[in-house]
């Protein structure tokens, strides 16, 4: 455990060493603090691989998996919900999807251990998306635009 922060009603609090709050050795807070987006360029099949790594406050790659909302819209503010592509979006390479929530539009994933994610969406229109990651934390990062030629 890092700095002892304080003693509250016999539990002692403090910061772990990733920056996450820990109370009594065991951590309450989520030492995932961002996510970092890489878009690839459109495959012949109509396939555009978002590459997401998930980063500590350190802004070291985690080494853990990360459990992650993910959500399809149509803006880069994150105001409007688009309905992603053709099959919507699908895990690629690293991670696993763990449910659809809204087709095309929400979904739950899963990291590696390493803390990688790949996103793939499948459209043959010409549409432009943003995926917004909600981290463990609540944050919502918005990605790079996903253009569809």
């Amino acid at each position: 455990m890092g700095v002892i922060l304080t003693e509250l009603f016999g539990r002692l609090l403090g910061i772990g060493h990733d920056g996450q709050l820990v109370a009594q050795g065991h951590d309450i807070t989520n030492i995932c603090a961002n996510v970092e987006f890489t878009v690839a360029a459109e495959s012949p099949a109509n396939t555009i691989v978002t590459s997401c790594q998930f980063t500590k406050a350190d802004g070291s790659a985690m080494d853990s998996v990360v459990h992650c909302d993910v959500f399809v819209f149509a803006d880069a503010a994150g105001l409007a919900v688009g309905a992603g592509g053709s099959t919507g979006l699908t895990a690629g390479t690293n991670g696993a999807i763990i449910d659809t929530i809204t087709a095309k539009q929400h979904f739950t994933f899963a990291s590696e251990a390493d803390g990688t994610l790949d996103l793939d969406m499948d459209d043959t229109g010409t549409t432009a998306w943003y995926l917004g990651v909600k981290l463990p934390g609540g944050r919502m990062v918005i990605s790079p635009v996903v253009q569809m030629a």
